[in-house]
């Protein structure tokens, strides 16, 4: 318990250090650069960093699900699914994976299968790769007791030359292991199996179970029933939990002692490390956002939040005062932006935040036609009809999708509410909302084509739909 308790202050203690030292200092870097491309940068890079996070502690689960809890049936069909991907279907990764995983199960006929696909990617295998596999393929043959097992392990020694100095004794001391348990060598085996280091639950579980094959074979009953239950315990669905049950039925053992399994943190370490990379990524995510939002004119706000280059593209076309807020329709050479904006009357400078916006392509505001093919088609009138038809369906979009939601918020009051919008159909002046005639408050050029600021004035944003249109 009091380990625990220290754990957690010392990740206390270095979550407020790093936030202090490092997120703080960010974000107001952050808030201060004003090219928006080095912004746009930023916010991938932690993005791609919260991804990179989250796919390595999912690596570190389904690690954990094999390696600490011996659950091989899912891991099994997760990789079989993956083999038949393009992105890792020539992966000798995966399938170098999938191999041992038959072997561990018990899988002896897939294991054949599969050992004769790797001609495919024999080519595109490091010569690290082509060791493991020929490690395998022994352990196969051994298995299977053929009989090219010898002339294999012969290639397998000579193929150690490929292998660099910090593999290479690794890869001897699992040649030599297959070698002992084919010639029965139940000395040699304990004796590698005990300088062995072993960590996962997986390597536990598989050198219990050599060591109570050896002591079985040796008649050392009370060492292999302590071996073999360990097995059986702690092997989840391996194949080495039936082979030490049928070893246990034939044992006579009394007083067996418990061997106990070692309890290894270092996967805890790695989840926590990545854990903790994640959250302070989230955080700088989140706190360099939160600043994004404020600046000292609308233009600024609104180039922040989506991340336009230069400001001066800017054009404000219409701007309304509405208690703290400012409504604002502007347009940016590729949008019209309906915002409503608050303004921090604390502040001795000018101050805004975005506190709602809606954004409406001026390509489909120009292109009336071709918004709603099924309309068309299902409207029998004449061609001005159509128009008058898109005026009002470009109408309700607005008020649905923008002046609704802020009457929801509260900034309207439920009989006084006032929409403006822009339009380049003219046919925006024969409608009505709720019998309020709509009036066209002037006339302006957007991407050099006329447009149409309209309003209409005292209309239930509440109970008003598309049917109140006409």
């Amino acid at each position: 318990m009091k380990k625990n308790r220290m754990i957690i202050i010392y990740f206390s203690v270095l979550f407020f250090a790093i936030f202090v030292a490092v997120i703080m200092p960010m974000a107001c870097i952050y808030y201060l650069i004003s090219n928006n491309i080095i912004r746009l940068s930023l916010d991938i890079f932690m993005l791609i960093a919260i991804a990179y996070c989250i796919i390595k502690l999912l690596g570190e689960w389904i690690s954990w699900q094999v390696d600490m809890r011996c659950k091989f049936t899912e891991y099994l069909n997760m990789l079989q699914k993956m083999t038949k991907t393009i992105l890792y279907k020539n992966d000798a990764k995966i399938h170098l994976a999938l191999l041992r995983a038959y072997l561990i199960m018990g899988m002896y006929d897939e294991a054949s299968a599969k050992l004769n696909d790797f001609e495919k990617y024999e080519f595109k295998m490091s010569d690290l790769q082509k060791m493991i596999l020929k490690i395998l393929y022994i352990s196969y043959l051994r298995q299977t007791h053929s009989s090219s097992f010898s002339e294999e392990l012969d290639k397998g020694f000579v193929a150690l030359g490929n292998v660099n100095r910090k593999d290479k004794k690794r890869f001897q001391k699992s040649l030599l292991l297959q070698k002992h348990l084919q010639e029965e060598e139940w000395e040699d085996v304990i004796k590698i199996q005990q300088e062995t280091i072993v960590q996962s639950t997986l390597e536990q579980v598989e050198s219990a179970y050599l060591l109570g094959l050896c002591y079985f074979n040796l008649g050392v009953a009370k060492e292999a029933d302590s071996e073999l239950e360990f097995v059986v315990k702690y092997g989840g669905d391996t194949k080495y939990v039936s082979l030490a049950n049928r070893m246990l039925e034939k044992s006579s053992a009394n007083n067996k002692e418990e061997k106990k399994l070692i309890k290894n943190n270092s996967k805890k370490k790695v989840v926590l490390k990545y854990v903790f990379i994640g959250i302070m990524c989230i955080l700088l995510f989140i706190f360099t956002n939160f600043l994004k939002q404020y600046g000292n004119s609308i233009s600024e706000v609104y180039c922040k939040e989506y991340y336009i280059i230069r400001e001066n593209d800017i054009q404000i076309i219409y701007e309304q005062e509405i208690d703290n807020y400012e409504l604002v329709i502007l347009s940016d050479g590729n949008n019209i932006a309906y915002g409503l904006y608050e303004k921090d009357i604390t502040n001795t400078e000018n101050c805004y935040s975005l506190y709602y916006s809606y954004r409406v392509p001026v390509k489909k505001l120009i292109s009336n036609y071709s918004k709603s093919i099924t309309a068309i088609d299902k409207w029998t009138g004449s061609e001005n009809n159509k128009l008058e038809f898109f005026a009002q369906q470009e109408i309700w979009e607005l008020i649905k999708d923008f002046y609704k939601k802020i009457y929801k918020k509260g900034i309207f009051d439920e009989t006084t509410s006032y929409c403006v919008g822009i339009s380049f159909n003219e046919y925006v002046k024969d409608i009505e909302i709720s019998n309020r005639v709509v009036d066209i408050q002037e006339f302006i050029e957007i991407d050099e084509n006329q447009a149409f600021i309209w309003s209409v004035r005292d209309i239930n944003l509440k109970t008003v739909d598309f049917f109140d249109i006409q």
